[in-house]
């Protein structure tokens, strides 16, 4: 039960780092976006 738990919080862990990752790179595309339209 514990390791399961210790599991599931690190996956979270991981989601968070993804979607900041995601995020990240989202905005930085945009920006590339907006260069190249200007």
């Amino acid at each position: 039960m514990e390791a399961r738990r210790r599991t599931i919080k690190s996956r979270r862990r991981y989601t968070f780092f993804a979607a900041e990752l995601f995020s990240q790179h989202e905005s930085d595309r945009q920006c590339h976006h907006d260069a190249a339209s200007v």
